[in-house]
């Protein structure tokens, strides 16, 4: 499996819509297989999915994301963890535990309570 995580300084990135890179995670059930950094384009959002889709990633654990952008994500097979927060290694750590939905990792005013979104998209 395959997962990225947009990294910014060595944390979550804030928003997915406008980062330049991610780092890709191969797994295979717990163990970590490779990690490598890969590059966004710049062009859209929409071009960023399909790079990702490109490189065969499965998940995605992201800051704030748009709502088209991760439909878009979900449309292309991708399960979109958004709203997540904090240092890279934790996060990972969070992942590979299945714990991301914790409030440690709650982006900063995104409760996540209702299909983890942030308190504005909530329907």
């Amino acid at each position: 499996m395959k997962t990225a995580f947009t990294v910014w300084q060595e944390r979550i990135a804030p928003v997915f819509d406008v980062t330049r890179s991610v780092l890709v995670v191969e797994t295979d059930g717990s163990k970590i297989l490779s990690r490598r950094e890969e590059q966004l384009p710049d062009s859209s959002a929409i071009a960023k999915i399909t790079r990702l889709t490109e490189l065969g990633v499965e998940e995605l654990v992201c800051g704030a994301i748009s709502q088209p952008i991760r439909v878009t994500a979900e449309e292309h097979g991708i399960v979109v963890y958004p709203f997540v927060s904090g240092e890279f290694s934790e996060v990972l750590e969070g992942w590979r535990e299945n714990q991301l939905s914790k409030p440690a990792f709650n982006m900063p005013g995104c409760g996540r309570k209702k299909r983890r979104r942030c308190r504005r998209y909530r329907a």
